[in-house]
């Protein structure tokens, strides 16, 4: 059973960020154990609203979760017989998640490579900087017609806008680039709980989660501009 507060804690809780209680299941005289399995593939699978928009076939998907648990008293034969006393419980869970991702994002267009931004925001050539004769501050001229001379444009700059940022591949000068490509998402979660009964007032309960996971995901598009086409993510957690 998990629990997740967001506010207005009791007292036992005390301040700060979201309580998250989670409740395991003791261990019994008898042994029982559960498996389950979650399938997901895209062959079920409806295309996404922000795919279709795009002109983009239905995404990959490839999921499996899948896992089980044990529990019993812990017995050990001609050395503990731990019915009635000792009793353990086991978890595990496993999730293999591969897919295809896509990121929509901004790049410049071919014009504006060249330094035409007309129809867009100003742009202000830095050589006429002078002060504002309507007060203080500093005031410059636009760029005759919004357009960047070439002469005035970086060579170097030039050089790495074409290393760094792709040329778009949708219509429009925003949202005019979508990046798609393999996604990964593999992780294990597994928890153990033991409870030893000294008496009928007294018990003891020791408890060990641990989760593992890593993530490969999309980034807004391929090369240094992007940090590559593929960002992962490794994280491990133990309670």
């Amino acid at each position: 059973q998990v629990v997740v507060q967001t506010s207005n804690y009791s007292a036992e809780f005390g301040r700060g960020a979201t309580q998250v209680e989670m409740t395991t299941r003791p261990g019994g005289n008898r042994v029982r154990g559960t498996l389950f399995e979650y399938f997901g593939n895209n062959a079920l699978d409806a295309n996404s609203f922000i795919t279709n928009l795009y002109g983009q076939t239905k995404p990959i998907q490839r999921l499996n979760q899948f896992g089980g648990t044990i529990s019993g008293p812990v017995y050990l034969p001609k050395l503990y017989d731990g019915r009635n006393r000792t009793f353990f419980t086991f978890g595990y869970q496993g999730k293999r998640e591969r897919g295809y991702g896509q990121v929509v994002s901004s790049v410049p267009t071919e014009t504006m490579r060249a330094g035409n931004f007309a129809g867009g925001t100003a742009i202000y050539d830095p050589a006429t900087t002078k002060s504002n004769p309507a007060g203080s501050g500093f005031v410059r001229d636009p760029f005759a017609g919004n357009v960047v001379p070439a002469v005035r444009m970086d060579p170097v700059s030039l050089k790495i806008m074409e290393v760094a940022l792709p040329s778009p591949n949708l219509p429009g000068t925003a949202n005019n680039y979508v990046n798609g490509g393999a996604t990964l998402s593999p992780n294990d979660m597994w928890n153990t709980r033991v409870d030893h009964n000294f008496s009928q007032a007294n018990r003891m309960t020791a408890r060990y989660l641990y989760r593992r996971q890593f993530n490969t995901n999309l980034v807004a598009y391929p090369g240094p501009g992007g940090s590559g086409s593929l960002g992962g993510q490794l994280q491990k957690d133990v309670f």
